[in-house]
Parts: structure tokens; C-alpha cells; sequence
């Protein structure tokens, strides 16, 4: 499948639908390309997302509508229908931001591709709250555990990846976040390590995070959302080089990003499957390995410099 731009009935469309399903950190990427249709089609535009993510653009000021596929009108008249599905599972070596613009334009020349969170002023105020009660530095660890295992590093990397900060960072506090299925802190709940899994908004996570030292996770929605803020990221890849996953931030690409690949030969197998990509099919023999072959002195080292330039 080429990267072709939608096909536009009238030359200035007034009813723009979006498609782009699923999932959070996907749902995160689109962003720019619902802030560029407003930018070219003004504010006289209607610009209704259907994605299953709801929850992602709650807060959007560029759209005037999210719904569920559920709650669509099939009969409802569209000038300009962009279908966002599959956009890089079938263009598997550019950056998925990329794919997305060049789905809607057919270009990304003169287009701001940072992606875009906003919290509700309730979901500041709560953060404030939250931030005030965590009364010290901290940083932002999700440890992913779900689909695509490749993703899900290792607890023991974790494990050790905290016994290091402990040691060397004894005024700073770890706020682990995520879902109820993800990996909490080792150590449990605790005046050093709080456990937010399953206690954020969409836009309660981006405040946290926008107040953090430092994020560090992998390929996931809360690191999506971390690219939406100013915060130092430490980015665990295996299957996606960073070229096609790091984020552009104010113009820059990899502003205040580290990515640290897992240490397998392997490594960047998106590029080699099979498009259009919806399952990653290993190509190791030892099966997922990635996920617990990152070397964990890279990665407290590269948290290190991050905390260290902080201070």
C-alpha cells in the first residue's frame, strides 16, 4: 500500500471524519495530523475523530467530536474522509508520525510533527495535588506486561534498574504508572517507590510526567505520552530503530531523548516483517529475547547523565 493522502470531494472541506482506531500511544501519534487539518481548513471545519481511544482527545481543542465506532452514523455526509488505519503497518520503515501525515497530505514538508496531550484544568489541579504530596524529585517508570512481549522488559531489569537509583539517588523518589496489569514497583508501596498504576487520567499522566526528572519506558502509550512533554525520556526499543519511533519535540527530532536498544543482533525486526505488520513474528530462535537482553548499566548510566545534568 502506497503512502497516498485522502482523496478531498470539494476543494474546502466543512466535515472532516478521522478513522485511526486503536491504540493509545497510536491514537497520541495522530495528533499532528488533527492539528495541521485545523491549521488548513480553519476553524468553520467540523473534525470528528472515531477511534476506540476515546480518552486520548478528550481534551483536544482541535476537534469538535470524538466518538466510538459504536456510536457512529454510517448515513452521515463527509467532505473528507481520513483513514488512518494501517498507516505505518503497512509502510513498516518510516516513522509512524510520518506515515500518518503523509496518509493525510501525501507530504510532511512544512508540518509541525510533535505530538499533543492536554489535561483538563481539573486534571492540572489533581497533578499539583499529587506532585505536592510526592514532595520530592522523582522520575516516571512505566514497566510494561501485555501483548507483544518483546515490549515487556524483564523484571529483573527493573529490579536492578531500582536498587541503582536507590543507591545513587537516595532524595529521589519512582512513580511507577500504567495499567493495572503492568509490572508495580518491586519494592511495593512505599515513601520511595509509589505505585499509580491504574489511578491516572490520560491527562493527569501527561501532567505527572511534564513534572518529572526524567520518564523512562518503552514503546508503549505512556511513553507516547511522555513525547508530548518537555521531559527527558529514556526510551527501551528493540523491535523499532529509533528513527521510527522517537519523537519530534519544538521542531527538533530526539530533543531530550535517549534510546537504549536491547543487545541482540535482532534488534529493529519491524523493519524486516512482513507488511502489513499486526503481529510481530520473532525471528530469534530463543524466542522474545529482546525483552531480557537490555543492558541495564546503559541504561543507568544514560538515567544517570539525564538526573546529574537535573540537579
Amino acid at each position: 500500500m502506497s503512502l497516498k493522502p485522502a482523496t478531498l470531494k470539494i476543494d474546502k472541506p466543512t466535515r472532516i471524519l478521522v478513522d485511526r482506531r486503536k491504540a493509545v500511544g497510536d491514537v497520541v501519534m495522530i495528533t499532528p495530523v488533527l492539528r495541521e487539518l485545523r491549521k488548513r481548513y480553519g476553524s468553520d471545519a467540523f473534525i470528528q475523530v472515531v477511534t476506540e481511544e476515546t480518552i486520548v482527545l478528550k481534551n483536544n481543542p482541535h476537534v469538535n467530536a470524538v466518538v466510538a465506532p459504536t456510536e457512529m452514523k454510517h448515513n452521515d455526509p463527509w467532505d473528507l474522509y481520513v483513514n488512518l488505519n494501517d498507516a505505518y503497518e503497512y509502510n513498516i520503515t518510516s516513522h509512524y508520525v510520518d506515515t500518518y501525515l503523509h496518509r493525510a497530505f501525501g507530504t510532511t514538508e512544512g508540518i509541525d510533527k510533535s505530538v499533543e496531550v492536554f489535561a483538563s484544568e481539573e486534571e492540572i489541579e489533581n497533578v499539583k495535588e499529587a506532585i505536592a504530596d510526592i514532595d520530592a524529585p522523582y522520575v516516571v517508570f512505566h514497566m510494561r506486561q501485555w501483548a507483544w512481549e518483546n515490549k515487556n522488559v524483564s523484571p529483573d531489569t527493573w529490579t536492578i534498574i531500582m536498587a541503582w537509583a536507590e543507591a545513587a539517588y537516595p532524595n529521589v523518589k519512582m512513580v511507577s504508572v500504567g495499567a493495572q496489569y503492568d509490572l508495580k514497583m518491586p519494592w511495593g508501596q512505599g515513601n520511595r517507590y509509589i505505585n499509580l498504576n491504574d489511578q491516572l487520567t490520560i491527562g493527569e499522566l501527561k501532567e505527572l510526567i511534564a513534572g518529572a526528572k526524567a520518564f523512562i519506558g518503552g514503546d508503549s502509550g505512556p511513553y507516547h505520552i511522555a513525547c508530548s512533554t518537555d521531559t527527558p525520556i529514556v526510551a527501551l526499543l528493540s523491535h523499532l530503530a529509533p528513527e521510527q519511533i522517537v519523537p519530534w519535540r519544538d521542531g527538533e527530532f530526539a530533543k531530550n531523548v535517549y534510546p537504549v536498544m536491547s543487545k541482540v543482533p535482532c534488534t529493529g525486526c519491524y523493519a524486516r516483517q512482513v507488511a502489513p505488520v499486526r503481529n510481530l513474528v520473532c525471528e530469534n530462535p530463543e524466542q522474545w529475547v529482546c525483552a531480557k537482553s537490555f543492558d541495564t548499566l546503559d541504561i543507568t548510566e544514560t538515567l544517570d547523565k539525564i538526573l546529574k545534568e537535573k540537579e
